[in-house]
């Protein structure tokens, strides 16, 4: 099941879709340390104030042996975001990235990738 939030308008009941998160791509995974990868990640749904207009933030979830050397994303405002995302030299692990998108109306929605690095 989804949730399914409800706005009402005039008396009249006008159901908003749920929030979603596609799961965020990587142009390169496995990435070999030192190297970078770029990401992306778009939102569906909710209710942005201009259609199809989310703000984005992107959060390193898991970063074992420091792996993570950079986390970059632009543009934090769209209806897609992107990212790039370099490791460090000589480290290797298995990286948790999120995208988070939000509509401006209260409604929150979260995506996670995993990146290996070898």
């Amino acid at each position: 099941w989804f949730p399914v939030n409800v706005r009402v308008s005039s008396g009249a009941v006008t159901p908003t879709p749920a929030l979603v998160v596609a799961a965020p791509t990587a142009t390169v995974n496995p990435v070999v340390a030192g190297g970078s990868t770029s990401l992306t990640c778009s939102a569906s749904g909710g209710a942005p104030a201009t259609a199809g207009q989310y703000t984005y933030t992107w959060s390193v979830v898991s970063n074992p042996g420091n792996v993570v050397n950079t986390l970059t994303g632009t543009p934090f405002t769209g209806a897609t975001s992107t990212a790039t995302f370099a490791t460090t030299a000589g480290a290797t692990g298995t990286v948790g990235l999120q995208c988070s998108a939000n509509d401006g109306a209260g409604h929150t929605a979260t995506n996670n990738i995993s990146i290996v690095v070898n």
